[in-house]
């Protein structure tokens, strides 16, 4: 996962073309071609520091395959927001 909290807002990482289609709860977009995404070194992680407003992982430090099965991040995302994905 990244963080941007300058614009207070969270990435995941899913492999392409596996956020379409699914219907998510409001406030969630999924970005596609078009969009440019600025991905933090992977040293920079941990959080938050105060004051600090740069893009950062809040995970252990990335390596390798850095995404997100889509499916658990649907069904999370439907449980953290009540159920109102889809």
């Amino acid at each position: 996962m990244i963080e941007d909290p300058a614009h207070g807002v969270m990435y995941w990482l899913v492999p392409p073309g596996a956020a379409n289609d699914r219907e998510w709860p409001p406030g969630v977009i999924a970005l596609g071609r078009g969009y440019c995404l600025a991905v933090p070194a992977a040293d920079r992680i941990g959080g938050p520091w105060i004051g600090d407003g740069e893009v950062r992982w809040l995970v252990v430090q990335p390596t390798g395959d850095c995404l997100t099965d889509p499916e658990v991040l649907y069904l999370a995302l439907g449980r953290v927001f009540g159920g109102r994905c889809g």
